[in-house]
């Protein structure tokens, strides 16, 4: 007997390869937000309220940037992730589809 592994399984490992690993290899230049207010002059006069839960997209406190960058995507796959499916989870048990009421 074999046991057929489910579709979100996959689609997280995907998710988790993306996050974890491909996304080392963007770009590090600033975004377009960020590059209109260099280029307008005031990039550094903006007030930030709140530091973010993983700034600059690593965790802090590690010294292999590298490696905190990984971990940061790993962590923000798991829980955008885990968010989609307990939505499609609720979902599906609210309004179910294929199945005969008895």
């Amino acid at each position: 007997m074999t046991r057929k592994i489910s579709p979100w399984w996959f689609a997280f490992f995907i998710a988790l390869f993306c996050g974890g690993i491909i996304s080392l290899f963007v770009s590090g230049s600033p975004d377009g937000l960020e590059r209109v207010a260099m280029n307008q002059g005031f990039f550094g006069s903006a007030i930030q309220f709140f530091e973010g839960v993983l700034p600059n997209y690593a965790v802090p406190g590690l010294s292999n940037t590298t490696l905190a960058q990984m971990i940061a995507g790993f962590i923000g796959t798991i829980v955008v992730f885990g968010v989609l499916y307990a939505i499609a989870w609720i979902i599906n048990h609210i309004h179910p589809t294929g199945r005969t009421e008895k």
